[in-house]
């Protein structure tokens, strides 16, 4: 059985660095990417 809480399956998740264009994922012509913050929290969802 899965012991796991949502709080340890949501720290786990990955989330992309590309951006979803024309049915694919994508690197930014600069190749720079920047940090989403979660307004609610305040914490970094991703890089």
């Amino acid at each position: 059985m899965d012991n796991m809480t949502w709080h340890d399956k949501a720290e786990a998740l990955s989330f992309r660095t590309q951006a979803f264009i024309n049915g694919e994922f994508v690197n930014s012509a600069s190749g720079d990417t920047f940090e989403i913050i979660n307004p609610a929290t305040g914490h970094s969802l991703a890089t």
